[in-house]
């Protein structure tokens, strides 16, 4: 089955009128696709994503379990994990789609906004078929 959604991982700010708002928190989701345009938010263990520090982040995806899983220096984020039936968005099965391409750095959804005052930095990027870990 093709599936025209695409997986995101990533950081995202809090959009609720809580306490938590405007805070930022990494979060899974997807856009398209049968289960729809959605996000699960990771609180961090009530961290939000620390600034101008380095993080070793890690995502394992498997097509073959059709499920996700992410890690924050080392410490599985179960939050964050998602699965064929699992997952944030509408009550049919989550379906991934066909890898063929990764797309890093940041994206702005807000249409008429122009982000000011933060930088992204990524160091280093691996692929592999198997877990590789955070070097300590």
């Amino acid at each position: 089955m093709q599936w025209g959604g695409e997986i995101r991982y990533g950081g995202q700010q809090w959009g609720n009128a809580d306490s938590n708002h405007g805070k930022n928190f990494f979060a899974v989701g997807s856009d398209g696709g049968a289960t729809g345009d959605w996000s699960t938010f990771d609180n961090f263990s009530n961290r939000v994503v620390p600034l101008k520090q380095w993080l070793c982040v890690e995502w394992h995806f498997d097509g073959t379990l059709m499920e996700q899983r992410f890690w924050i220096e080392s410490a599985e984020r179960t939050k964050l994990f998602a699965s064929r039936t699992v997952h944030g968005g509408a009550k049919v099965d989550y379906v991934f789609p066909q890898f063929n391409e990764l797309a890093l750095g940041w994206m702005l959804y807000q249409g008429g906004t122009t982000p000011a005052g933060f930088d992204m930095w990524i160091d280093e990027v691996a692929i592999d078929d198997q877990r590789i870990g955070c070097a300590n």
